[in-house]
Formats: structure tokens, C-alpha cells, sequence
């Protein structure tokens, strides 16, 4: 029997290039974590498990809505707290920003594909 699950890694390739916005210490910080690195760890681990992986765009993740899909800077209004100017959802950002990764990784080409057995090369796959 073949298991409906799977992990969505943010894609984190071109986070470096994003990286000139912030401070000195941020961006050594950011260079200096092996994301690539931990993404062949997980993929490894899942592989053995029988877990697909999929990459997901991680863009606006935390500013969209995971209810009605409102996205706006405004609805991110700490570190630590969403709340949808739209429909009003309150959540912990991080949690909002998870289940937008998992709607992004679920309505993904790549696990589909998967999931029922075809091939498929991940670094042709569109961004989500």
C-alpha cells in the first residue's frame, strides 16, 4: 500500500540573492547555513522512508492567508502573528505560513506525479 504522504521543503536557492536587504551580520549568517546541505539530508531520510519530497515556492508564504488566500504585507503584523485583513483569521505566522507550504506542496506536479508512479524531474518543475 502506497502512502498519501510527503514533505514540502521551501525552496531556498535564490534566498542568498535576496539577501542584500539585510545587515551585515544576516547575510554571513545566511551564507554560512548549508541549506542545500540539509535539504540532501531530509531527501536522503524521506528516500529511505519512502517519502516523496517536493520543493515549493516559498514567496508570501507568511503574508497570505492559508483560509480565504488574501495576501498583503499588512497581514503580518509581528515576527510571530498573522491576522487576514481580509477574513479576519488570527495564527501563530509560522503555523499559516506551514499549512501554505502544504497546500503549495499538495497542489504540486511534482508529488502528483509521485504519488502515482511517474517520473518526474524536479529541476524542470515551475515554481508553486
Amino acid at each position: 500500500m502506497q502512502s498519501r504522504k510527503a514533505l514540502a521543503l521551501e525552496d531556498l536557492r535564490t534566498l542568498r540573492d535576496r539577501a542584500e536587504t539585510v545587515s551585515r551580520e544576516m547575510r554571513w549568517l545566511l551564507g554560512n547555513w548549508a541549506f542545500r546541505q540539509l535539504r540532501q539530508f531530509i531527501a536522503y531520510k524521506a528516500e529511505a522512508a519512502g517519502v516523496p519530497v517536493v520543493l515549493v515556492d516559498p514567496r508570501h508564504s507568511s503574508r497570505t492567508c492559508c483560509v480565504c488566500g488574501y495576501c498583503a504585507k499588512a497581514n503580518r503584523k509581528s515576527q510571530s502573528s498573522f491576522r487576514c485583513q481580509q477574513c479576519g483569521f488570527e495564527a501563530n505566522a509560522d503555523f499559516n505560513a506551514a499549512r501554505n507550504l502544504k497546500a503549495r506542496g499538495e497542489s504540486s506536479d511534482a508529488l502528483l506525479c509521485r504519488l502515482e508512479g511517474h517520473a518526474f524531474n524536479q529541476a524542470q518543475a515551475p515554481m508553486l
